[in-house]
């Protein structure tokens, strides 16, 4: 059996996501006062992966133009990603991004990163966020870059 978008299984497992996603995005109260600027009820845990996508593609789907969705990317320091990144060169995207944040680190050089740019759940996350844009430009979606120091155990 070939497994496409018009097999059953397919079409069942796509039409019981729905119908869960439905249940949990559009009976979401407004907040108890009136929004600031923007039109937020929703909000997705997104690492860039496939199943996050996916749900924020089919939250896309079910809110209305208006509702802004926003995508939290969690990233956490990681003492060897901040070595191996001060071992290897960045990009200038990845500089631009890590400038903007309050977290960096300076590298030898005076070369300055983030630690939690260069994770990779935020790297996808930032990849599958234009995507997003891309493929639904009338939505309006925010990335919102959480960055988790690592605590100290002593």
């Amino acid at each position: 059996m070939i497994l496409n978008s018009q097999s059953d299984s397919v079409k069942i497992l796509r039409l019981r996501l729905c119908e869960s996603l439905k249940l949990r995005v559009l009976n979401i109260p407004g907040p108890p006062k009136p929004p600031q600027t923007a039109n937020v009820r929703a909000a997705i845990l997104f690492s860039g992966g496939l199943d996050c996508s996916v749900l924020a593609r089919m939250a896309h789907d079910l809110l209305p133009l208006d509702h802004q969705i926003d995508l939290i990317n969690v990233a956490f320091e990681n003492p060897r990603v901040i070595q191996a990144a001060k071992n290897t060169k960045i990009s200038g995207k990845q500089l631009a991004q890590a400038e903007s944040n309050q977290d960096v680190v300076i590298r030898e050089g005076m070369e300055r990163i983030s630690p939690y740019e260069t994770c990779p759940d935020r790297e996808t996350g930032r990849k599958a966020f234009q995507e997003l844009q891309n493929v639904c430009p009338n939505r309006i979606w925010r990335f919102v870059a959480v960055g988790l120091p690592l605590l100290s155990t002593s």
